[in-house]
C-alpha cells in the first residue's frame, strides 16, 4: 500500500483526537479517535500517495488506529516517545501542540524512515492484555498487603483490606489460568513458551511476561536482545569521565 514516492504521514494521538499531517509541510487533518475517525483517516490514506505512517506510542490510545491501518495494508511505524522527544530537542524546536507534533512525526519519517511494525495476532494481543491486567492486580495486592502491616488499623478497616487482598488473589489466579489457556491455544506461542520454560528459573508466568513484552525473542541476535532490554553494557566515557 505504501509508495516510495509518497509523503510520510505523522499521526499525533490523544484520548479523543487524531491529528494527521500529510508530510511535514502538507495538509493537516483532525479526526476523532474512534471507529468513525479511523474510517475517515483510511479513506484519506487510500486517496493519497503514502510512503509511510509514523505514530508515537501512547500506551493503548494508539491501538485502535494502528490495528485499523494494519488490517487495510498500511503498517504504521510506532515510535518510542523518548525518541521523538530527543528528536524535537535536536532540532531546537521546543514548542509543542498536537498539530506541531503531527508535523514533527511526519518530518521524522521523512528523515529517518523508521520500519513498520507488524501487528500482533489476536491471540498474542489477548495474552498481552491478560498479562498486563494480571500485573495490575499483583501490584494492587502488594499495596494492600503493605497497608495491612500498619499495627494501628481499626478492625473494621483491617477486615476491608483483607477482603481486597482475597479478591485480588482470586483475580490473579483466574488470570493466570486464562493466560496459560490462551498461550496453549496458539501453536507459535505454545512452542515459544515451551522453549522458554525449558530454561531453569523460567516458569509459566515469567515465560508469559517475556512472550508478550519481548516478542523480538527468537528473531534478533542475542547481543541485540540484550541491548534492547538494557542488559548490555554501553560505553559512557567522555572527557574526564571514564
Amino acid at each position: 500500500m505504501f509508495q516510495s514516492s509518497g509523503c510520510w504521514v505523522g499521526v499525533d494521538v490523544s484520548q479523543e483526537w487524531l491529528d494527521i499531517a500529510f508530510g511535514s509541510t502538507g495538509t493537516l487533518v483532525r479526526a476523532p479517535n474512534s471507529p468513525s475517525g479511523f474510517t475517515s483517516v483510511l479513506q484519506q490514506l487510500r486517496s493519497t500517495a503514502v510512503a509511510g505512517i509514523v505514530v508515537e506510542s501512547t500506551g493503548f490510545y494508539h491501538r485502535g488506529l494502528t490495528e485499523a491501518c494494519a488490517c487495510t495494508g498500511f503498517l504504521p511505524s510506532i515510535v518510542n516517545p523518548k525518541t521523538i522527544k530527543d528528536y524535537r530537542k535536536s532540532g531546537l524546536k521546543l514548542a509543542k501542540t498536537d498539530r506541531l507534533d503531527a508535523r514533527l512525526l511526519a518530518r521524522f519519517g521523512e528523515e529517518r524512515q523508521p520500519p513498520p511494525v507488524f501487528p500482533k495476532s489476536d491471540t498474542w494481543q489477548l495474552a498481552t492484555d491478560l498479562v498486563a491486567t494480571r500485573a495490575a492486580f499483583v501490584a494492587s495486592k502488594g499495596r494492600w498487603c503493605n497497608r495491612r502491616r500498619n499495627p494501628h488499623l481499626p478492625p473494621s478497616v483491617r477486615a476491608e483490606i483483607d477482603a481486597a487482598i482475597i479478591a485480588d488473589a482470586a483475580a490473579i489466579s483466574r488470570l493466570t489460568a486464562c493466560i496459560k489457556d490462551v498461550i496453549a491455544s496458539d501453536p507459535v506461542l505454545a512452542h515459544r513458551d515451551a522453549l522458554l520454560q525449558s530454561v531453569p528459573g523460567i516458569a509459566a508466568v515469567r515465560s508469559a511476561i517475556l512472550l508478550t513484552h519481548l516478542p523480538e525473542l527468537g528473531t534478533l541476535p542475542p547481543e541485540t536482545i540484550a541491548s534492547l532490554v538494557g542488559l548490555a553494557p554501553h560505553a559512557d566515557d567522555s572527557g574526564k569521565r571514564a
